[in-house]
């Protein structure tokens, strides 16, 4: 498989690694309900004021313009299999924004229950994509949440820790291409990588796909840095307390990583 990208001086080249058979392999998508549109490679920049060899995977150029598309190609995908309803999502923004158009796109209804302080922009995004918008705090979004899935609607949410028993454990796994596609671009693995992170579905989906390269080639996993606001650290606190533990209410302008809770 071709990946073009830009390297560090601002040349573009490609790699060639053969590792584009295992996205079919170790994907749960039945091709007859795959729903595109038009997801590929995204950049890989250098970003030398940054440091040497520093790079910064440019997600904004994905169809919503945002890297949940990676997670809502695959949860679409699954909806259409498993014959759902329609597909219920929460969401900051970007998220639900990018859940309305693959449901759309599979020609399916859509829920989004916003954040009481999710853009505006965004919020359009949901209704032309022909999502329905619903701003609601967080403890009411998960009971409607419930609900729509015990109704048989696919929740685009994957870890959050109220709905662990009607979680999609689909979504995340679209989150590994990004790994797949930084071996490619690099024709390495790198020593390390910065997720930024709410609930950790982008974290855990991208960590696996890592992990899946080097199954495969028998390189070393990159260490993965899992990155939160300092006012909301749920992870950081879950994983000093050998639990999940939920942080006090704060406010962060940080708004689409800033969750009280991680999943578990």
């Amino acid at each position: 498989m071709e990946v073009i990208y830009a390297t560090q001086d601002g040349k573009i080249r490609g790699s060639q690694t053969g590792l584009g058979s295992i996205r079919e392999e170790l994907q749960p998508i039945d091709p007859e309900h795959l729903v595109d549109l038009g997801n590929g490679p995204t950049p890989l920049l250098g970003a030398p004021r940054l440091g040497p060899n520093v790079w910064v995977k440019n997600e904004t150029v994905s169809p919503t313009w945002s890297h949940k598309d990676r997670a809502n190609m695959v949860s679409a995908s699954a909806a259409l299999s498993l014959g759902a309803h329609g597909i219920v999502a929460t969401s900051t923004g970007n998220h639900g924004a990018s859940a309305a158009a693959y449901a759309g796109a599979a020609g399916l209804r859509s829920i989004v229950f916003c954040h009481p302080k999710a853009p505006s922009v965004a919020v359009r995004m949901m209704r032309a994509f022909g999502g329905i918008p619903v701003r609601v705090d967080a403890g009411e979004q998960r009971r409607l949440v419930a609900r729509l899935v015990d109704d048989g609607w696919l929740p685009s949410t994957s870890m959050d820790p109220h709905l662990s028993v009607r979680s999609n454990p689909f979504g995340v796994e679209g989150y590994k291409i990004i790994a797949y596609e930084i071996y490619e671009q690099l024709g390495r693995l790198p020593d390390a990588i910065f997720i930024p992170s709410a609930s950790g579905d982008t974290a855990y989906g991208v960590l696996k796909g890592f992990r899946e390269v080097t199954e495969r080639t028998g390189l070393k996993t990159p260490r993965v840095v899992v990155a939160q606001p300092e006012r909301t650290p749920a992870l950081v606190m879950s994983l000093r307390a050998g639990q999940p533990v939920g942080v006090p209410l704060a406010d962060t302008i940080a708004l689409s990583v800033g969750d009280l809770e991680t999943g578990r």
